[in-house]
């Protein structure tokens, strides 16, 4: 079943993914990567009714049913709250945008979806349970976290028997890949191989026996698209929360390893803390038990992502791989 999507933040890391993921399964994007003044509330008010206006009608005139995946953002743990509160503001009026215009579009008939990209880290923070599943308590301990609560709550509010469509909301595990902005202090595999291909030592804020579940972007954009291909088919008003995760945790420690291991080098590495060390809980172990359906059969294998990324930067700096030959060649 083809559906009609639109994905904001189509030129981050995820939505990218998310785009490429979409045209492989036959989906159309009317309105692929569209461009928005997100730090400018009227302006992007007046855009997003005109982007969606063009949407719905693409919707009606393919006469199928849609999705839109909100893989948008610019906060992170340590950001200030002006940067969330503008978030959040900008969520709020792409959900008006989307219900006024589905409704003036006369596209009530077409079954659609909105998925709402939020964070697991950031939303379950101090959270006790191991592993962390959907019915655990969310334990935000910066105000990342507790502004993507809000967003969800705000994805929830949204979503009613009234409003005409379901929503997804995806709580990530660390996302990583190839070509991550490197303007963010996210990231740590992205960093970790910028650091190598520069040939300068490794800075690292959080100790090394921290754990993560790294998932590879492109398992994770394809569970999105799975996701909301299946929710097309569900009754409107239904509210999915699920954790968007691997499963399988691994240590700082372990991420270096690999890289020691790829490039047959001692890697340098320097600890040090900062403000936001005490933001970054100690260990974050995931199971989801909902929708198992939508999970990868397989997943990309920690070393293999880590590689691809590696091979991404050494490109991207050079033109070609130089400096040493990978142990995965």
């Amino acid at each position: 079943m083809g559906l009609s999507v639109c994905v904001l933040g189509a030129g981050g890391l995820l939505g990218r993914a998310v785009v490429e993921q979409c045209r492989a399964a036959g989906h159309s994007l009317p309105v692929a990567n569209p461009r928005l003044s997100w730090k400018n509330p009227e302006a992007f008010s007046v855009e997003c009714a005109a982007l969606f206006t063009e949407f719905f009608q693409a919707v009606k005139t393919a006469q199928q049913p849609w999705a839109i995946v909100w893989c948008a953002g610019a906060g992170f743990v340590g950001v200030n709250d002006d940067i969330l509160s503008a978030e959040t503001q900008c969520l709020e009026i792409v959900l008006k945008c989307v219900s006024q215009a589905r409704q003036q579009r006369g596209c009530e008939a077409f079954a659609g979806t909105f998925f709402f990209s939020s964070s697991a880290g950031g939303v379950f923070g101090n959270c006790a349970d191991v592993p962390i599943h959907e019915a655990s308590v969310p334990s935000p301990v910066s105000a990342y976290g507790r502004a993507k609560l809000g967003q969800e709550a705000v994805v929830r509010q949204a979503t009613t028997s009234s409003a005409g469509f379901n929503a997804v909301i995806g709580r990530f595990s660390n996302l990583y890949g190839a070509n991550q902005h490197a303007s963010k202090p996210q990231g740590l595999i992205s960093h970790i191989a910028r650091s190598i291909v520069a040939h300068s030592p490794i800075n690292i804020f959080v100790p090394l026996d921290v754990l993560r579940d790294y998932l590879h972007v492109r398992d994770a954009a394809a569970m999105v698209v799975r996701a909301v291909t299946d929710m097309t088919r569900s009754a409107a008003g239904e509210c999915v929360l699920k954790i968007f995760a691997v499963g399988q945790p691994a240590s700082v420690a372990e991420i270096l390893g690999s890289f020691r291991k790829l490039t047959r080098r001692k890697v340098p590495t320097v600890l040090g803390v900062r403000p936001e060390t005490i933001l970054q809980p100690r260990r974050l172990v995931f199971h989801s038990t909902v929708h198992p359906e939508w999970n990868q059969q397989t997943y990309v294998p920690l070393i293999h992502g880590i590689s691809e990324v590696l091979t991404a930067e050494q490109t991207r700096a050079f033109g070609h791989r130089v400096g040493f030959q990978s142990a995965m060649t």
